[in-house]
């Protein structure tokens, strides 16, 4: 299942309200796979939802609460870095700035998903 249709199903979201991101997805969608990361379907939903809402934050000019950023040396570096570039390149495409707390909180996805692909 695509990920427009599984955000829509779980979601409950109308056409019209995704449809817009379909590229952005696409784009989320081959950055994580060239980066070798794999999500099950539970932690794509949990991903792909909180990237859902950081893209409609970008296109309203909106910015998300900000978080505790010791949270940050939790996360690995390379996995810090990998999601700064994603989210960078998207915030770049809406004349946006990036948020450290957003890379945060996108990184902390991405860490679960590698953790659980080497164990």
């Amino acid at each position: 299942m695509d990920i427009t249709t599984l955000l829509k199903q779980k979601m409950s979201l109308e056409d019209e309200n995704i449809v817009g991101f379909k590229d952005d997805f696409e784009e989320i969608e081959n950055y994580v796979a060239e980066c070798n990361v794999v999500f099950t379907e539970h932690y794509a939903l949990g991903f792909y939802s909180h990237m859902y809402s950081y893209l409609k934050r970008l296109k309203d000019g909106e910015r998300v609460e900000g978080v505790d950023l010791s949270i940050r040396s939790d996360i690995e570096t390379e996995i810090y870095d990998m999601t700064a570039k994603l989210l960078e390149k998207l915030a770049k495409k809406y004349n946006q700035e990036v948020d450290v707390s957003e890379v945060i909180l996108a990184a902390i996805h991405i860490q679960t998903a590698v953790a659980l692909g080497r164990s």
